[in-house]
């Protein structure tokens, strides 16, 4: 359908029709909305007097998302729903955020509640601080009125409420069904008045039922083409006649093959035949060919379901050589055909703001450069451009009707409980795994009800209970570590970020400001060594150096940025700088020579895998290198040596936040040259 639209334009501007030169008669329906699309982006604004179904308005979509709100639960995701359409004006209080501030509001309390019901989230609202107290007065008094639908007669409730709907909808659609829905609340309440009660959301069926058949026809003005209807043409006296879509089904109409009305019972009851359907479309067909100076069939194999289309037996009502070359013509190759139907191909790129780099020097002294963060550096090794999507442009996936933890929410579920352990002196130091064991179950079931409340899901009441289980194999891994004199000197040490009394740990690398957070920093009691741990809740175990050193290929286009780090035969680069960059600190710091132990402890979805992992071979060589490789990253940051976009094989495409909107190539997505 897409490219005979194409070839009716095509025609139209080939032969330099003027609008009263040119009739299009839409023969087939199916074909009306690629062949309008086609028209007006050519600049053709076009008139169809079919009109447009109201099943495809907002006052239909108002109506089904009602009937998702009016369940028991009254489920958050149907609130969010109703909020996105016009006619949600018509139910907020006055004072109330606009409805997008409202979503926007509640998407970020379901993002980290996992909130399913509205009720579960006006009893958060009503604990919260008075800064979502505008969003709890607003959600309450919505709760409130829904509840007054069902008080006295619920049809006349949902009658009210359908009227304000209306009053907010476009004033076609609304003018079309008024009536009908007039007519149909006039039914239901009688109903009611006998059964005594009826179901709200079978009744919303049933109105969809009845205004899903309905149109509304738009206005003509201004319109200089018309998509006139098969039986409408023979009025038409324009020269150039276009036939679109001469199909079997659309002309002539379907008919005999009715399994309740076949052709004899029709003709019985004085019914339209199919025999007179095909003799008014055959008389029909060759009163325009004979009327016309040019009459150009167009058919489309294809409907826009990709079903194939039958070509129509007025177009076969020849014999010998000359059916057989409609046939082969008819049934053969299209004479239109894309350079290649399966490929997809790109006809917009994305345009990048102008924005200040944050992470440069600033001309105004009271705007302060950007912190750096370990983070952060491993995303501009990652990819400078989406470094600087992710981090200057703030372009950052949303991840919308979330029902569980994703694997952020379930890392920091782990490291709040583990924090709240390492700062507890009263247990923090015991080598006994049980009690250990004891204390972060209890912790544990005290951040999830800070969390999530005391009504968790299926999925959440899983993902608990897979914690539970990796803390209490940590347990007996902390237990050992402590007995071989590791003893926790600090957790979650921040770097860069002002504690609760306004002061400020600093630390700069080129002058420039980092931040950081230190999971755990300990001592040993024996020998007075320095390690430096981090918490890893990843499904999967991973060694420290290879998370941090990896090989590379030319192709892959990442940056490298000094010398290579050789390793037995292979050459390696920094992906990852966070462990180099905890141990270059910590040296600085605790004021000490050596360099601290660095390393993870894990907690995979292996629990036989649970350990504190160090870096055996991590010495000042390695340390050494990764200062070259971070003072340089810093230097490219601060110049804003962005926009050189990585090639990232197939894993990494899988967990690409840009994937979507880059189709395999970023780089052409944002109009930049490589």
């Amino acid at each position: 359908p897409t490219l005979l639209g194409q070839e009716v334009v095509s025609t139209i501007a080939r032969e330099k029709w003027q609008p009263d030169q040119v009739s299009l008669g839409m023969c087939d329906r199916d074909l009306a909305s690629a062949v309008s699309r086609e028209l007006e982006q050519a600049g053709w604004d076009v008139y169809d007097p079919d009109g447009t179904h109201v099943k495809s308005s907002s006052l239909l979509q108002f109506l089904r998302c009602l009937r998702s709100w009016l369940d028991d639960s009254r489920p958050i995701e149907a609130l969010i729903n109703l909020l996105r359409l016009p006619q949600m004006d018509a139910f907020l209080v006055e004072g109330s955020p606009s409805r997008f501030s409202i979503i926007r509001a509640i998407d970020k309390i379901v993002d980290s509640r996992l909130i399913l019901s509205t009720h579960d989230l006006v009893g958060f609202l009503e604990m919260a601080t008075d800064s979502h107290a505008r969003l709890h007065q607003c959600i309450q008094q919505f709760l409130t009125d829904t509840g007054d639908i069902f008080k006295g007669s619920s049809i006349k409730g949902l009658r009210g409420w359908v009227a304000m709907a209306l009053n907010r909808s476009d004033e076609a659609t609304a003018t079309s069904v008024v009536d009908d829905i007039n007519h149909a609340f006039n039914i239901l309440e009688k109903i009611e008045r006998v059964t005594k009660k009826v179901d709200l959301q079978q009744t919303i069926d049933i109105l969809c039922e009845i205004l899903s058949s309905k149109k509304v026809y738009g206005d003509a003005t201004g319109t200089v083409i018309d998509l006139k209807g098969w039986m409408e043409l023979v009025y038409e006296d324009a020269d150039e006649l276009l036939l679109l879509g001469l199909h079997e089904g659309a002309v002539p109409a379907s008919g005999g093959d009715d399994a309740f009305l076949p052709d004899p019972m029709r003709e019985m009851l004085g019914m339209e035949t199919s025999q007179q359907k095909y003799a008014r479309d055959s008389y029909l067909f060759k009163s325009l060919l004979q009327s016309r100076k040019h009459v150009r069939v167009y058919l489309s194999k294809l409907n826009e379901s990709n079903v194939p289309n039958v070509v129509s037996r007025l177009l076969l009502r020849t014999s010998g050589q000359d059916l057989a070359q409609r046939v082969q013509r008819f049934f053969g190759e299209s004479d239109v055909m894309p350079e290649n139907p399966s490929a997809w191909r790109r006809d917009w790129t994305l345009k990048l703001p102008n924005l200040v780099n944050p992470y440069a020097p600033q001309d105004d002294p009271d705007i302060a450069m950007q912190k750096l963060s370990p983070t952060a550096i491993r995303d501009y090794l990652f990819c400078p451009f989406r470094f600087y999507l992710k981090r200057v442009l703030k372009m950052n996936r949303f991840e919308a009707n979330k029902t569980e933890m994703n694997s952020l929410d379930f890392g920091n579920l782990i490291h709040a409980v583990v924090e709240k352990f390492g700062r507890d002196e009263s247990i923090r130091d015991s080598d006994s795994e049980k009690d250990i064991a004891d204390c972060f179950a209890e912790l544990l079931d005290k951040e999830v009800f800070i969390r999530f409340g005391n009504r968790l899901t299926l999925a959440l009441l899983m993902q608990v209970k897979i914690a539970h289980d990796r803390l209490r194999t940590l347990a007996k891994c902390q237990a050992e570590q402590r007995a071989l004199g590791w003893k926790i000197i600090d957790v979650e040490l921040a770097v860069g970020i002002k504690n609760d009394s306004d002061e400020e740990l600093i630390w700069k690398i080129n002058d420039h400001p980092m931040t950081m957070m230190l999971d755990r920093v300990e001592r040993n009691e024996h020998n007075g060594e320095i390690r430096v741990m981090d918490y890893k809740t990843s499904a999967k175990a991973s060694a420290p150096e290879k998370a941090h050193l990896v090989s590379t290929k030319t192709e892959e286009n990442k940056p490298i940025l000094g010398e290579m780090v050789t390793q037995g035969r292979s050459e390696k680069r920094w992906s990852n700088l966070q462990l180099p960059l905890y141990a270059w600190f910590a040296m600085e710091h605790y004021k000490t020579d050596s360099i601290p132990s660095v390393g993870y402890i894990q907690l995979p979805n292996a629990l036989s895998e649970t350990a504190f992992t160090e870096w055996e071979d991590f010495d000042t060589d390695l340390l050494e290198s990764a200062k070259a490789w971070t003072r340089e990253a810093i230097k490219r940051i601060e110049h804003a040596d962005f926009f050189q976009p990585a090639n990232l094989n197939t894993t990494e495409q899988a967990w690409d936040d840009y994937a979507k909107i880059a189709h395999g190539d970023i780089s052409a997505a944002f109009g930049l040259q490589q």
